[in-house]
């Protein structure tokens, strides 16, 4: 690890650029990350009934990612987002962290993509499906 950053060779900063760019591009070629996105883009962009609106009695249509449709999951989940991100919290708050092995922080930074992903599917709606890619 780097103690001074302004002492740093130019070598250094671009050896470390391209390790992180082939990691990136590796990362998209394996996850599948643009599909994902483009997933969640179309859901978004879809127009669905206001639930939230009892005043008419045909609601109107508006984007399944509204923020008044959020706020709404955000109200009916609380309890599960609560709970999940106070476990995320426990993990992360372990004594000794800087003493635990590599798989037990991974296993953490794991939990962590798993938490974040499942408060985005409660506050959104949006139902992930597992898809095979034949390649």
């Amino acid at each position: 690890m780097v103690s001074d950053y302004w002492h740093i060779g130019v070598d250094e900063y671009e050896k470390s650029w391209y390790s992180t760019g082939n990691l990136m591009f590796k990362n998209f070629d394996e996850c599948h990350f643009k599909n994902v996105m483009e997933d969640l883009h179309a859901y978004c962009t879809t127009q669905v009934e206001d639930e939230t609106n009892v005043r008419d009695a045909v609601p109107p249509m508006i984007n399944a990612c509204s923020f008044r449709l959020i706020l709404n999951r955000m109200q009916t989940n609380v309890f599960a987002l609560v709970t999940q991100t106070s476990a995320l919290g426990a993990t992360f708050q372990q004594e000794g962290w800087e003493d635990q092995d590599p798989e037990d922080k991974a296993y953490s930074y794991q939990q962590l993509g798993h938490t974040l992903g499942q408060v985005f599917v409660d506050l959104t709606g949006f139902k992930p499906t597992v898809l095979s890619f034949d390649e």
